[in-house]
């Protein structure tokens, strides 16, 4: 089962990043993200049911696993911590019957990344019970820093923050451009 469990959560990760190559995936259910002091949390929207969390990980869109960031997986004699709506994940954490994976390497400011995370025992499919959102750190002149959610929107669109790099999203009307976004798809 520990094999199994390590196994799953590294495949699910390999995969979603390799289908959308340095693209954020879309279609995947989102999370919604906040600020916990200097650190992004992500909370399962009101919306949805409850799930069993097999598993959370914040890394670069085009990462490895373990990410070097951080990452959490159930032990197999642990029980699920059960993740309700409005309830988060907070970066760094580590909760009871599950253990840390990677190198816990801080994150940096003006880099983008993905907090994904992963529900129930046996998925069938690589993205059953995956939940994926994507942010970036932004440091403000007082040295405090702030996370920024990117949004995307039910047109397809995404309003990009402020510290942003193209992520393979149509930007919104109202979105910031990054630097990076191509002429071509304003």
């Amino acid at each position: 089962m520990k094999r199994f469990c390590l196994i799953s959560i590294a495949l699910w990760v390999v995969i979603a990043r390799n289908a959308a190559g340095q693209d954020a995936p879309k279609g995947l259910p989102s999370l919604t993200i906040k600020q916990a002091g200097n650190v992004p949390a992500a909370c399962l929207p009101i919306h949805n049911e409850a799930l069993p969390l097999l598993g959370a990980a914040v890394g670069p869109l085009d990462g490895e696993w373990p990410p070097e960031e951080w990452a959490i997986v159930r032990q197999p004699s642990g029980k699920a911590f059960i993740l309700k709506p409005g309830e988060c994940i907070t970066y760094g954490t580590t909760l009871n019957g599950y253990r840390q994976e990677g190198g816990g390497h801080p994150l940096v400011a003006g880099a983008t990344y993905e907090f994904i995370v992963r529900s129930g025992d046996k998925p069938s499919r690589w993205d059953e019970g995956l939940f994926l959102s994507v942010f970036c750190i932004e440091q403000q002149a007082d040295g405090s820093r702030r996370i920024l959610p990117y949004v995307l929107h039910d047109d397809g669109t995404a309003t990009y923050p402020r510290c942003g790099r193209y992520i393979g999203w149509k930007a919104a009307p109202n979105s910031f451009i990054p630097s990076d976004y191509p002429a071509s798809r304003e």
